[in-house]
């Protein structure tokens, strides 16, 4: 991703493995929500689940995740969810991530 509302051209890799799927709902599932007020810089990633997308961040320790209609409100991403994700996301840096419940599609 290049900004909030700026995606890569051309960046599609899609991933069906049931595992990373259901890794990415457990930790959008669990995200703890984040009280105050948001101000953040450009995600790294969007994600898409279903019907609902997320901005993603990450950082070494964990992620935090924002609706795209909620831009208000953003959640923290447990340590060990987290760490699962960046081994994901590492394939490629600054990918969007798009699922539905059988598969994950990333784009730069």
């Amino acid at each position: 991703m290049s900004s909030f509302t700026e995606m890569k051209e051309n960046s599609l890799i899609t991933f069906t493995d049931k595992n990373i799927v259901n890794d990415f709902k457990k930790a959008f599932k669990d995200a703890k929500r984040l009280p105050g007020m948001v101000n953040v810089v450009d995600p790294q990633y969007r994600v898409e689940l279903g019907s609902e997308a997320y901005f993603l961040w990450l950082n070494e320790a964990d992620g935090m995740i924002m609706n795209v209609e909620e831009t208000h409100t953003l959640h923290i991403i447990s340590e060990s969810s987290t760490a699962k994700i960046r081994n994901v996301t590492t394939i490629k840096p600054k990918l969007e991530i798009r699922s539905t419940n059988r598969l994950i599609s990333l784009f730069m």
